[in-house]
Protein backbone atom coordinates (compact mmCIF):
# COMPACT_ATOMS: atom_id res chain seq x y z
CA UNK A 1 0.00 0.00 0.00
CA UNK A 2 1.39 3.05 -0.97
CA UNK A 3 2.76 5.82 1.74
CA UNK A 4 0.22 8.42 2.69
CA UNK A 5 -2.77 5.92 2.04
CA UNK A 6 -5.40 6.76 3.98
CA UNK A 7 -5.92 3.29 5.30
CA UNK A 8 -1.82 2.91 5.34
CA UNK A 9 -2.04 2.77 9.39
CA UNK A 10 -3.49 -0.03 9.50
CA UNK A 11 -0.85 -2.57 8.86
CA UNK A 12 -0.04 -3.99 12.36
CA UNK A 13 3.54 -4.60 13.32
CA UNK A 14 5.39 -5.47 16.59
CA UNK A 15 6.15 -2.81 19.41
CA UNK A 16 9.06 -3.08 20.85
CA UNK A 17 10.37 -2.42 24.10
CA UNK A 18 13.39 -1.90 26.14
CA UNK A 19 13.71 -4.18 28.76
CA UNK A 20 15.97 -2.09 31.39
CA UNK A 21 12.60 0.80 31.19
CA UNK A 22 8.53 0.17 30.98
CA UNK A 23 7.02 1.05 27.59
CA UNK A 24 4.30 3.36 26.99
CA UNK A 25 1.67 3.47 23.96
CA UNK A 26 3.48 4.80 21.23
CA UNK A 27 2.73 7.72 18.35
CA UNK A 28 0.13 7.86 16.43
CA UNK A 29 2.33 7.29 13.04
CA UNK A 30 2.03 4.30 11.10
CA UNK A 31 5.10 2.65 11.47
CA UNK A 32 7.89 1.94 8.38
CA UNK A 33 9.08 -1.73 9.03
CA UNK A 34 12.60 -2.16 9.28
CA UNK A 35 15.15 -3.65 6.60
CA UNK A 36 15.48 -7.20 6.56
CA UNK A 37 19.35 -8.15 7.33
CA UNK A 38 21.82 -9.27 4.43
CA UNK A 39 22.19 -12.77 4.60
CA UNK A 40 25.89 -13.26 5.61
CA UNK A 41 28.91 -13.26 3.25
CA UNK A 42 30.22 -17.24 2.48
CA UNK A 43 32.87 -18.79 1.11
CA UNK A 44 36.31 -17.91 0.97
CA UNK A 45 36.76 -13.96 -0.03
CA UNK A 46 34.13 -13.31 2.59
CA UNK A 47 36.16 -15.48 5.22
CA UNK A 48 38.68 -12.93 4.32
CA UNK A 49 37.26 -9.80 5.41
CA UNK A 50 35.43 -10.81 8.31
CA UNK A 51 38.91 -11.96 9.44
CA UNK A 52 40.85 -8.66 8.21
CA UNK A 53 38.15 -6.57 10.30
CA UNK A 54 37.92 -8.74 13.16
CA UNK A 55 40.46 -6.96 15.35
CA UNK A 56 38.95 -3.20 14.25
CA UNK A 57 35.20 -3.81 15.03
CA UNK A 58 36.14 -5.35 18.73
CA UNK A 59 36.69 -2.20 20.06
CA UNK A 60 33.30 -0.86 20.33
CA UNK A 61 30.94 -3.37 18.95
CA UNK A 62 27.49 -4.40 21.04
CA UNK A 63 28.49 -7.83 21.93
CA UNK A 64 29.67 -6.79 25.78
CA UNK A 65 27.55 -3.81 25.91
CA UNK A 66 23.81 -5.38 25.35
CA UNK A 67 24.66 -8.45 27.35
CA UNK A 68 25.11 -6.05 30.27
CA UNK A 69 20.73 -6.18 30.10
CA UNK A 70 20.58 -9.64 28.11
CA UNK A 71 22.54 -12.04 29.74
CA UNK A 72 21.03 -15.14 27.66
CA UNK A 73 21.17 -12.62 24.49
CA UNK A 74 23.36 -14.53 21.72
CA UNK A 75 25.50 -13.27 18.97
CA UNK A 76 23.67 -12.29 15.23
CA UNK A 77 26.22 -13.30 13.07
CA UNK A 78 28.14 -10.52 12.90
CA UNK A 79 31.36 -11.86 14.33
CA UNK A 80 32.55 -11.49 17.24
CA UNK A 81 31.39 -13.34 21.22
CA UNK A 82 30.70 -11.21 23.94
CA UNK A 83 33.69 -9.65 25.95
CA UNK A 84 33.76 -10.69 29.35
CA UNK A 85 36.15 -7.62 30.38
CA UNK A 86 33.56 -5.48 28.48
CA UNK A 87 32.89 -2.03 31.36
CA UNK A 88 30.30 0.30 30.18
CA UNK A 89 30.06 3.88 31.86
CA UNK A 90 27.09 6.32 31.10
CA UNK A 91 29.97 9.02 31.61
CA UNK A 92 31.57 8.13 28.39
CA UNK A 93 30.63 9.59 25.53
CA UNK A 94 29.82 8.19 22.27
CA UNK A 95 28.84 11.20 20.11
CA UNK A 96 31.27 10.19 17.58
CA UNK A 97 33.22 6.68 17.42
CA UNK A 98 35.01 5.07 15.01
CA UNK A 99 33.59 1.47 14.60
CA UNK A 100 36.16 -0.02 12.30
CA UNK A 101 38.90 0.35 9.67
CA UNK A 102 37.39 -0.67 6.14
CA UNK A 103 39.70 -1.42 2.73
CA UNK A 104 37.73 -1.45 -0.80
CA UNK A 105 39.20 -4.73 -1.92
CA UNK A 106 38.95 -3.66 -5.73
CA UNK A 107 41.09 -0.63 -5.01
CA UNK A 108 44.81 -1.87 -5.58
CA UNK A 109 46.33 1.67 -3.83
CA UNK A 110 45.36 -0.19 -0.12
CA UNK A 111 43.86 3.02 1.27
CA UNK A 112 42.21 2.71 3.85
CA UNK A 113 39.00 4.19 4.97
CA UNK A 114 36.86 4.83 8.88
CA UNK A 115 33.41 3.98 9.37
CA UNK A 116 32.49 6.24 11.92
CA UNK A 117 29.01 6.67 13.77
CA UNK A 118 27.86 10.36 14.93
CA UNK A 119 24.79 11.75 16.26
CA UNK A 120 23.15 15.12 16.78
CA UNK A 121 24.43 16.20 13.64
CA UNK A 122 22.74 17.03 10.38
CA UNK A 123 21.98 14.54 8.06
CA UNK A 124 20.81 15.28 4.42
CA UNK A 125 17.24 13.48 3.88
CA UNK A 126 18.29 13.48 0.13
CA UNK A 127 21.56 10.54 1.14
CA UNK A 128 18.96 9.05 3.57
CA UNK A 129 16.39 8.70 0.40
CA UNK A 130 19.42 7.17 -1.61
CA UNK A 131 19.64 4.54 1.29
CA UNK A 132 15.97 3.86 1.21
CA UNK A 133 15.80 2.77 -2.42
CA UNK A 134 18.51 0.69 -2.35
CA UNK A 135 16.77 -1.45 0.20
CA UNK A 136 13.63 -0.96 -1.60
CA UNK A 137 11.51 0.96 0.77
CA UNK A 138 8.80 3.19 -0.59
CA UNK A 139 9.80 6.85 -1.38
CA UNK A 140 8.67 9.22 1.34
CA UNK A 141 8.13 13.28 -0.22
CA UNK A 142 11.48 14.77 0.77
CA UNK A 143 10.00 17.60 2.35
CA UNK A 144 8.54 15.68 5.02
CA UNK A 145 11.66 13.60 5.58
CA UNK A 146 13.70 16.56 5.81
CA UNK A 147 11.10 17.87 8.86
CA UNK A 148 11.15 14.55 10.33
CA UNK A 149 14.63 14.77 10.79
CA UNK A 150 15.08 18.31 11.60
CA UNK A 151 12.50 17.29 14.68
CA UNK A 152 13.77 14.01 15.59
CA UNK A 153 15.61 14.17 18.96
CA UNK A 154 18.61 12.88 17.86
CA UNK A 155 19.32 11.64 14.17
CA UNK A 156 22.36 9.10 13.69
CA UNK A 157 24.46 8.42 11.26
CA UNK A 158 27.10 6.22 9.88
CA UNK A 159 29.89 7.14 7.08
CA UNK A 160 32.49 6.06 5.36
CA UNK A 161 35.10 8.32 4.76
CA UNK A 162 38.93 9.23 4.86
CA UNK A 163 40.82 9.84 8.04
CA UNK A 164 40.54 13.86 8.35
CA UNK A 165 38.41 14.10 5.00
CA UNK A 166 35.81 17.30 5.19
CA UNK A 167 32.07 16.70 5.98
CA UNK A 168 31.00 16.75 2.75
CA UNK A 169 33.13 14.15 1.23
CA UNK A 170 31.40 11.32 4.31
CA UNK A 171 29.53 9.14 2.70
CA UNK A 172 25.87 8.11 4.50
CA UNK A 173 26.21 4.07 4.56
CA UNK A 174 24.21 3.95 7.84
CA UNK A 175 21.10 5.84 9.65
CA UNK A 176 18.86 5.69 12.17
CA UNK A 177 16.97 8.55 14.06
CA UNK A 178 14.72 8.67 17.38
CA UNK A 179 11.79 10.67 18.29
CA UNK A 180 11.61 11.47 22.39
CA UNK A 181 10.10 13.80 24.83
CA UNK A 182 13.87 14.38 26.34
CA UNK A 183 12.85 12.79 29.93
CA UNK A 184 11.32 9.45 29.68
CA UNK A 185 10.53 8.15 26.58
CA UNK A 186 12.25 7.52 23.37
CA UNK A 187 11.54 5.73 20.00
CA UNK A 188 13.56 4.15 17.28
CA UNK A 189 12.56 5.20 13.69
CA UNK A 190 14.35 3.86 10.27
CA UNK A 191 16.55 1.99 10.80
CA UNK A 192 19.15 1.42 7.12
CA UNK A 193 22.41 -0.13 6.63
CA UNK A 194 23.81 0.27 2.80
CA UNK A 195 23.20 -3.20 1.46
CA UNK A 196 27.05 -3.10 0.49
CA UNK A 197 28.37 -3.03 3.67
CA UNK A 198 25.74 -5.56 5.55
CA UNK A 199 27.07 -8.31 6.92
CA UNK A 200 29.48 -6.33 9.15
CA UNK A 201 27.95 -6.05 12.22
CA UNK A 202 27.04 -2.19 11.78
CA UNK A 203 23.17 -2.30 12.32
CA UNK A 204 23.90 -3.46 15.45
CA UNK A 205 26.75 -1.00 16.70
CA UNK A 206 24.79 1.57 15.15
CA UNK A 207 21.45 0.21 17.63
CA UNK A 208 24.27 -0.18 20.86
CA UNK A 209 25.59 3.22 20.25
CA UNK A 210 22.34 5.10 19.48
CA UNK A 211 20.95 3.25 22.37
CA UNK A 212 24.14 4.61 24.99
CA UNK A 213 23.37 8.12 23.60
CA UNK A 214 19.47 7.60 24.71
CA UNK A 215 20.76 6.33 28.05
CA UNK A 216 23.82 8.40 28.86
CA UNK A 217 20.90 11.33 28.67
CA UNK A 218 19.20 9.25 31.04
CA UNK A 219 16.21 8.10 28.51
CA UNK A 220 15.66 4.20 29.57
CA UNK A 221 11.99 3.75 27.87
CA UNK A 222 13.07 3.05 24.78
CA UNK A 223 10.76 1.57 21.49
CA UNK A 224 10.78 0.57 18.14
CA UNK A 225 8.38 -1.10 15.65
CA UNK A 226 9.68 -4.13 13.69
CA UNK A 227 8.77 -6.09 10.51
CA UNK A 228 8.10 -9.66 12.01
CA UNK A 229 11.15 -11.37 9.82
CA UNK A 230 13.84 -8.67 12.26
CA UNK A 231 12.19 -9.14 15.71
CA UNK A 232 14.64 -12.14 16.62
CA UNK A 233 17.41 -9.68 15.88
CA UNK A 234 16.11 -6.92 18.08
CA UNK A 235 15.30 -9.20 21.05
CA UNK A 236 18.83 -10.20 21.18
CA UNK A 237 19.75 -6.61 21.46
CA UNK A 238 17.29 -6.99 24.59
CA UNK A 239 13.98 -5.12 23.13
CA UNK A 240 10.92 -7.60 24.26
CA UNK A 241 7.82 -7.89 22.36
CA UNK A 242 5.18 -6.68 24.81
CA UNK A 243 6.72 -6.71 28.12
CA UNK A 244 4.25 -7.36 30.64
CA UNK A 245 1.53 -7.50 28.35
CA UNK A 246 1.43 -3.75 27.06
CA UNK A 247 0.17 -3.20 23.48
CA UNK A 248 1.50 -1.11 20.88
CA UNK A 249 -1.99 0.51 19.40
CA UNK A 250 -2.52 2.52 15.88
CA UNK A 251 -4.60 5.19 15.15
CA UNK A 252 -6.89 3.35 11.97
CA UNK A 253 -7.67 6.94 9.64
CA UNK A 254 -10.07 6.86 7.88
CA UNK A 255 -11.73 4.01 8.59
Amino acid sequence: MAPGHPRSATRMVPKLCWTSGSALPGPRQAPRPAPRPAPRPSGPAAHDRRVRHHRHRHEVKARGFFNIFKQDSKDDGGGDDPDPSFTWSKDVSVDEVVIMQWKDENDSSGKEYNIVYRNGGPVDAAGVEVLCDKIDWPRRPQEKLDKALRNSYLVAAVTLEEPGCPPEARRLIGTARCTSDGAFNATIWDLIVDPEFQGLGLGKALMELLVRSLLKRDISNITLYADSAVVPFYKRLGFDVDPEGIKGMFFKFGV
